[in-house]
């Protein structure tokens, strides 16, 4: 019986997975849980759920049938009628219906909708968690705040300003949240923070970030931004300021062997810090903020910090996004950090800005005028990998590189590995990081060779033993005659034997998300073509705020403006929840 409504549902759909709306991912889900839920799978009950599966593989927390933009492709007489559809929904067995955005789920049933979006039942759980928790934070009081502890921390120009309003509010608010682009100084502000809240009493800190990577530069960032600031501290103060290090909030949280979705920490096991501050919010997921919420406790002081126009995470939900649209009320403070002091008035920033706000003209105006400051480079090509030779600094930097690990010089070599960059959208073809790798590398050194000396690689995944993070760049270079992988572990060097290491490649170009929470004095960006469904504007802004000063530019004019233009939106019911009283 279950094989032959197999073959059903796969009928039912066929029509969507032959234009390409659905994959066989979403048809077997369907075939899978409205086979086991209905012992007749209708075309509405196979395309309930295809819908609810496909909108979580695009990033989204629910499906919101109030967008057609799914069934473009279809021809009209193909596309699905959406008033008698949600009519269906309104009575189908495979649906509790919620009447308001705090009901709770049946367990029992795998969708749920309210209004017109529809979640797979464990997406709306989490999103009940996020909201329910953070409305329960919004009621707490707002504790008393030292005003001269956190004037000393300002020149008096300063004191007033929105990074002296973050330091005061992350005291007072149980949640706080600092939002801010590249340089308008988000780390010197989570110093500031850390730097008040021992002055006001805390013992326990933690800092998080989603990645491995994005730890390690919470770490460097921090240690730099601290500085001066905590030598007018007590011996215990400082001590705590001293041994903080930033780690992942998975990490944070505990893994439990067996399980990839719970963690030590919950509900029932809270997080013993006074105060946790995540870097890096644009990159959380939906799931990971549930998991995170649950485990603070009110007496946990929660700062999010991030940027809200780089790319989401690459799991789903926009968590940092869909709070800072929201008026969250005086007790959940969001400050916008504004002013940027890093490559103010450079035309790359300039630009970057252009992208962030959607605003085409002033970017092309930006683009096509002359590079006065050296800062912003357009290369116009149809055929991306034909610029590979227009990039003569960038492959002159890299055999540079190479000079010093042939050299032995294994230090100067590792020192210029964020020098330059070349970013990709994707990871196969012409505007992927397999075919950019291997011109890149070939321009730098001929060839044949499967590791050369001098190759900039990546780490895939983290190995602990190691105390490598997925991210980690590296270099090859040769230790007594054998190659080696050489990676910078804080003031020391890992070396990893190229064959027994698998989960390494190479690494001149990478992908935007790969790159997100790096700097780099040079990027290569390779914008997405104009028909990608990675051509969007969070993503080559994300691409450009990577450039410390300079980014060069790769594609046409209408894959750009179809970049800029086009607004990565994921569907989310967290504004509704958090306007709830």
């Amino acid at each position: 019986m279950i094989g032959a409504r197999t073959v059903f549902v796969r009928d039912l759909l066929a029509a969507y997975l032959d234009a390409g709306v659905f994959t066989s991912l979403e048809v077997h889900a369907a075939e899978r849980i409205a086979g086991a839920c209905v012992q007749r799978v209708s075309m509405f009950d196979a395309l309930s759920v295809a819908s609810a599966v496909w909108a979580t593989q695009q990033g989204h927390v629910c499906f919101d049938l109030a967008d057609a933009s799914i069934w473009r492709t279809l021809p009209s007489s193909q596309r699905p009628d959406l008033e008698e559809w949600e009519s269906y929904l309104a009575t189908s067995p495979l649906v509790h219906r919620a009447s308001s955005w705090s009901e709770q789920a049946d367990p029992t049933r795998p969708l749920v909708m309210c209004g017109r979006k529809m979640y797979l039942t464990r997406q709306w759980v989490d999103e009940d968690v996020v909201a329910s928790v953070l409305r329960q934070r919004r009621e707490l009081p707002l504790r008393p705040v030292d005003v001269g502890v956190v004037d000393s921390l300002f020149d008096s120009d300063d004191r007033g300003g929105r990074q002296y309003d973050a330091v005061v509010q992350s005291v007072q608010a149980a949640t706080s949240i600092v939002t801010g682009g590249p340089g308008t100084g988000k780390t010197y502000t989570i110093a500031r923070i850390l730097v008040a809240a021992v002055r006001h009493g805390v013992e326990s800190i933690a800092l998080a970030a989603p990645t491995a990577k994005a730890a390690v530069q919470m770490r460097d960032s921090l240690t730099a931004a601290l500085g001066a600031d905590i030598s007018d501290l007590g011996q215990d103060q400082r001590r705590i300021l001293e041994r903080l290090e930033p780690t992942t909030v998975h990490r944070l949280l505990g893994y439990r062997a067996g399980s990839s979705t719970r963690f030590r920490h919950d509900a029932s096991h809270r997080l013993p810090h006074d105060v946790i501050v995540v870097d890096e919010m644009s990159m959380v997921s939906l799931p990971l903020m549930a998991r995170l919420l649950e485990a603070a406790g009110p007496s946990t002081s929660l700062v999010l910090v991030g940027d809200p126009g780089q790319l989401d995470s690459v799991e789903n939900g926009s968590i940092l996004r869909d709070l800072s649209t929201v008026d969250l009320g005086p007790t959940v403070p969001v400050t916008v950090l504004q002013t940027s002091r890093r490559n103010a008035g450079t035309r790359s920033s300039s630009f970057a800005e252009a992208v962030r706000s959607g605003n085409t003209e002033v970017a092309l105006d930006i683009l096509e005028s002359d590079d006065t400051d050296g800062t912003l480079r357009w290369i116009e090509k149809s055929e991306p990998l034909s610029a590979v030779g227009n990039l003569t600094e960038i492959v002159a930097s890299w055999r540079d590189l190479r000079s010093h690990a042939l050299g032995g010089d294994e230090d100067a070599a590792l020192e210029k590995l964020n020098d330059v960059r070349v970013l990709c959208p994707h990871r196969d073809g012409p505007y992927g990081i397999e075919d950019w790798n291997t011109s890149l590398a070939n321009a730098v050194a001929e060839s044949r060779d499967r590791w050369r000396v001098g190759d900039i690689v990546v780490k895939t995944r983290n190995d602990l033993g190691q105390g490598l993070a997925n991210g980690d760049i590296g270099v090859v270079v040769r230790v007594d005659a054998a190659l080696v992988f050489a990676f910078k572990h804080g003031n020391a060097v890992v070396h990893v034997p190229v064959t027994v290491d698998d989960s390494v490649q190479l690494a001149f170009a990478t992908t935007v998300h790969k790159a997100q929470g790096s700097e780099f004095s040079t990027v290569a960006v390779v914008v997405p073509a104009a028909s990608s469904p990675l051509s969007t504007r969070e993503l080559l802004y994300t691409a450009m705020t990577r450039a410390k000063p300079r980014a060069i530019l790769i594609g046409t004019r209408e894959d750009i403006v179809q970049a800029i233009e086009t607004r990565r939106e994921r569907w989310s019911g967290l504004a509704e929840r958090m306007s709830m009283s």
